[in-house]
């Protein structure tokens, strides 16, 4: 059998918790099994990255902030690889060029092109074990290092199990499987054995921690089933796959929520500003942010956004380059979704209790499987715990 693995830099924090993930592989191997593993970078790397790039340069350039960011994984794969040679198995690391990730040449948030793993389909058939850096790849025309953004490594994981026609997915995590919320901020969440891709698509896309919705998408357009695993015991798993038809009795599924949503308000049409910020992205070699909503008021526009904290900070800077641009509100937003579509009743039920709790809301977002209300970030907590009364 044929196993992708993804390991998180938490997994990955230390040469101890390194030594653990080799062991288990070790394991897998002893099995019979052909394993690939995917790597992000160990505990916060990436984050020091940044912050280290941000000491020399306030608005570092994003090629050479890819550039830097990619280290990070670079280090994990090879002390794996290591770590697994000196158990007896023989184990080869390689980066996501080797690999053969081929990617758009967006700088920060790529997205993958197509997978060539000629190398280490190679390998493969060598019996060898293949340590793959997640989170990257090489431009297909210019041949530049890109990033995947935030969940890139479980986008590798996904990608490289159609490439190789993998039997099985896991995503390894120290809390295994998916609960109904954050566990951390909602002490009764409900734990799921299993899940349909479309409702955890929308919950990731929201702000769940499960995996990134860009990585859930892909899983769902290849027919890709996931197994959200725990470390020590993998039997806490939760199984991502097709119809769930079991949760159809259920109204609320999951609840999460997105931190930090900026509303942005532009002094021209949202013709004029949507023109522009096309420009300036393109120009910039930026991806755009998760653009949540956007609505033209009297010749004015507004526009609500979201992404990780240093794609945000620059999309912002970006924005705020425009002549048009006029001020921003930060906010966060909290979500309930649901399995099938969204009643109305359910919409003045999830309102009506916040106001009842004294949770003023300012916007509500609607999808065909999720409810979103735009909060004050001092109401996020509260408001979850008062949403998650409903699953």
């Amino acid at each position: 059998m044929i196993i992708v693995q993804k390991y998180g830099g938490q997994l990955l924090g230390t040469p101890e918790k390194i030594l653990l993930v080799a062991e288990k592989i070790k394991r897998l191997k002893d099995q019979g099994h052909k394993v690939i593993a995917t790597v992000s970078a160990m505990g916060k790397t990436t984050d020091e990255l940044i912050s280290l790039a941000k000491k020399v340069s306030p608005s570092p350039v994003r090629r050479e902030l890819d550039m830097l960011l990619t280290v990070g994984e670079r280090i994990s794969m090879s002390l794996l690889s290591m770590a697994l040679n000196d158990l007896g198995i023989k184990a080869k690391s390689f980066t996501g060029s080797q690999t053969g990730i081929l990617t758009e040449n967006d700088h920060t948030s790529a997205k993958i092109i197509d997978v060539r793993p000629v190398r280490i389909q190679k390998e493969i058939d060598n019996d060898c074990v293949i340590i793959i850096a997640g989170f990257q790849g090489v431009s297909e025309k210019e041949k530049e290092i890109t990033t995947l953004g935030r969940g890139g490594t479980d986008t590798t994981a996904i990608a490289l199990t159609h490439a190789l026609k993998a039997d099985r997915l896991e995503i390894i995590k120290e809390v295994g499987g998916i609960y109904s919320a954050d566990p951390n901020q909602v002490r009764n969440a409900r734990f799921y054995k299993e899940l349909d891709y479309q409702t955890a698509v929308e919950a990731t896309y929201w702000g769940a921690k499960i995996l990134h919705f860009r990585a859930v998408s892909l899983a769902q357009k290849l027919n890709i089933p996931i197994y959200i695993q725990h470390f020590e015991n993998p039997e806490i798993s939760t199984y991502i796959h097709g119809d769930v038809k079991m949760l159809e009795t259920q109204r609320v599924l999951t609840v999460s929520a997105l931190n930090h949503v900026v509303k942005i308000q532009f002094k021209h049409s949202l013709n004029h500003v949507m023109n522009e910020l096309a420009d300036v992205f393109k120009n910039n070699s930026t991806p755009w942010p998760q653009l949540l909503d956007c609505e033209d008021l009297n010749g004015k526009s507004v526009l609500y956004i979201t992404s990780s904290d240093e794609s945000l900070s620059f999309a912002l800077g970006l924005m705020k380059s425009l002549s048009s641009f006029e001020r921003t509100e930060e906010y966060s937003v909290v979500t309930a979704t649901c399995f099938g579509s969204v009643s109305s009743d359910l919409c003045s039920s999830l309102s009506k209790k916040l106001s009842e709790n004294g949770v003023k809301f300012y916007k509500i977002f609607s999808t065909t499987q999720s409810l979103g209300f735009l909060v004050e970030t001092r109401e996020k907590d509260t408001a979850q715990n008062i949403l998650h009364s409903f699953v």
